[in-house]
């Protein structure tokens, strides 16, 4: 697997309603797409509105549970690709995003013993959590 990591922006080609693959001589256009989680040897794009793919699923509280998606997607779209369908990395963005919350937080640096972030609500009230 690729080093991409959630919020990062990748660069795919579309034909016919359907991500193909990064090396297909036959597209309709290209299109940037972000990363919105790790799933089964893959990853999870967010799919906005302006453009419809056949295989898209709408993100609701089962699925959202399924895939690791953030809360805040739920009601969008979102389309599940793998590395071969992913012709370069637009831009990879910097920070990471909190275990407990799944919130990205920009310039964000690990600051768990694990090399991980937990924000600092999550660790100011956890018993909120």
């Amino acid at each position: 697997m690729a080093t991409y990591a959630i919020g990062d922006q990748v660069v795919c080609l579309v034909m016919d309603a359907a991500i193909v693959s990064a090396t297909s001589a036959n597209y309709e256009f290209r299109h940037i797409f972000d990363i919105l989680s790790f799933y089964d040897e893959g990853y999870m794009i967010y799919v906005p509105i302006s453009i419809v793919l056949k295989d898209s699923v709408r993100i609701v509280d089962e699925n959202a549970y399924k895939f690791h998606i953030a809360k805040k997607f739920i009601g969008s779209d979102a389309y599940y690709i793998n590395d071969y369908k992913i012709v370069e990395l637009y831009k990879k963005m910097d920070g990471m995003c909190c275990t407990t919350c799944e919130e990205f937080y920009q310039m964000a640096v690990a600051n768990q013993p694990d090399g991980t972030l937990k924000c600092w609500s999550c660790r100011a009230y956890k018993w909120y959590l």
